[in-house]
Formats: structure tokens, C-alpha cells, sequence
């Protein structure tokens, strides 16, 4: 829990310096997370959360790339474009696996997707923190 709150404080205030590190991107413990539904060959298993760290941020350089040599970010210069697509990505898998194996009546909690990925990135409840 504190390296992903250390991870999206210091991804917020300075996303161009520190990559966003949270659960749902990789989960050193269980080994899943939207950026190994995208990637086969990267090791991501580090010896301490540091080195962890380390090897998503190239990771997600080597991401960052993919997706914009195949014109999947050409949203502009937004420092968290590759964050929304992940998130977009970890939620239809979420979305894939519940819909699969859980009932109809669980099915019905799931927020729609957008909203998911509203709440998967922090961000479901700006609009009324702006009001």
C-alpha cells in the first residue's frame, strides 16, 4: 500500500520524472497487473521495491514507444496517456474475467467501464471536487 501511494504522489506531481507504480499495473506478489497482460518477455521481479520499480519504469518506456509508433497515443503530449491505456486494458481484462466467472447479481456491482476506469486511475470523483 505505500509504494503505490508513494508511486502515484510522486507520478502526479511530477509525471515526467517518476512512472506511475500501483497494483493494478503490477503486482510484484502475485505477479499480474495490466502491464504483464501487455508484455511476454519482461522480468519485472526485483529483489526490493527500488529495483521493481526500476525494471516497470523500463518497462513502460519500452510501452510508451510501442504505443506511439502504432499510433496508439496520438492524444498529444500528455504524460498520462500510456496510464489511461493500461488502466483501459487492466479493466476489460477485469471486466472479461468477472463477466466469465461471476454471477449475474456481482456482475450488476461493476460500475460501467468508463466509470471503472475512472476509479482504477483515482480520478471518479473529480468533477464534483471541481463543482
Amino acid at each position: 500500500m505505500a509504494c503505490d501511494l508513494a508511486g502515484e504522489v510522486l507520478h502526479h506531481l511530477h509525471p515526467e520524472r517518476w512512472w506511475l507504480f500501483s497494483r493494478w499495473m503490477w503486482s510484484p506478489r502475485l505477479r499480474t497487473g495490466a502491464v504483464a497482460l501487455v508484455t511476454t518477455e519482461a522480468d519485472l521481479s526485483g529483489e526490493t521495491p527500488g529495483e521493481t520499480y526500476l525494471k516497470l519504469g523500463r518497462t513502460l518506456v519500452m510501452l510508451r514507444a510501442s504505443a506511439e509508433a502504432g499510433g496508439l497515443l496520438d492524444l498529444g503530449e500528455e504524460p498520462w496517456n500510456l496510464d489511461v491505456l493500461l488502466a483501459c486494458v487492466y479493466c476489460v481484462y477485469l471486466y472479461t474475467i468477472t463477466r466469465l466467472r461471476m454471477t449475474q447479481e456481482f456482475n450488476k456491482v461493476i460500475p460501467p467501464l468508463p466509470e471503472l476506469v475512472r476509479r482504477i486511475l483515482g480520478v471518479h470523483r473529480l468533477e464534483t471536487l471541481e463543482a
